[in-house]
């Protein structure tokens, strides 16, 4: 598995570094154009290496957004012990002991219907 991977990123940068030279190339035979694309690339490189780090951050403030509701359920991460909170087994608002068991990524918990007894 790690070969395959090393090969992968190798062909990536080997191509990447064969396509730069074939810019090159090109861009000696036609100057104007050639400069002309590197300076309107260079913004848009800009632009697309801080729209990486700004979806990190969003995917970070999810992913606290998502421990923040799984605290207030009882909802914690797996491996940790206790993860399910005492509840009242009369209680019909909150999700069984049980449901929140089934439940192991911490992304969503487990919805039932209540039961109405009409005898």
């Amino acid at each position: 598995m790690l070969v395959v991977a090393l090969a992968l990123i190798g062909s990536v940068f080997c191509a990447g570094l064969l396509l730069f030279v074939r810019f090159a190339h090109w861009a000696g035979a036609h100057p104007f154009v050639g400069t002309l694309l590197f300076v309107l690339a260079v913004p848009v490189l800009y632009v697309a290496l801080r729209a990486m780090s700004r979806a990190h951050e969003l995917r970070r403030a999810a992913h606290a957004g998502v421990a923040q509701a799984d605290r207030e359920v009882g909802v914690y991460p797996a491996g940790v012990s206790g993860a399910v909170r005492a509840v009242e087994p009369d209680d019909a608002s909150t999700p069984s002991p049980r449901a929140l068991d089934a439940v192991h990524d911490g992304l969503a918990v487990e919805l039932h219907h209540r039961r109405t007894d009409f005898g």
